[in-house]
């Protein structure tokens, strides 16, 4: 409603503004705030990697998280957390580079998958010598 009658009707009084007046703004009243964010996958470093990878995350809430690393065929490698719980707030875990059986990985590219109750993030990672 772009009036310049001087009157302001309901809809421009409810958003406290009013269109014949360039300095108004309106204003948004109602509209709860953003909900807190439950999850976010902050980084993973180094990448590419020789040794050791960290992945760092926030969680929204207490939970269960499962850190997976995959081989390019999809195949599990090591289960680095699996339903660890873990406390609100920055987190972090780290790889070790090895697999399930203790061994060293070779160089070549990997995936992280970070998964809580509500989310779940895939990422690549690349191993160097």
């Amino acid at each position: 409603d772009r009036d310049c009658d001087t009157y302001l009707d309901g809809d421009e009084r409810d958003a406290n503004s009013d269109p014949g007046d360039p300095g108004s703004i309106p204003s948004i009243t109602g509209v709860p705030s953003a909900p807190r964010e439950e999850f976010a996958l902050r980084s993973i470093k180094p990448n590419p990697f020789r040794t050791q990878v960290e992945v760092a995350f926030t969680l929204g809430r207490a939970g269960p998280v499962d850190l997976m690393v995959y081989d390019v065929l999809g195949r599990e490698v090591r289960a680095v957390a699996r339903g660890s719980r873990l406390e609100a707030g920055p987190q972090s875990l780290t790889w070790d580079g090895r697999d399930a059986s203790g061994r060293q990985t070779g160089a070549g590219v990997y995936f992280v998958r970070l998964r809580t109750e509500r989310a779940t993030w895939t990422r690549p990672i690349a191993r160097v010598r």
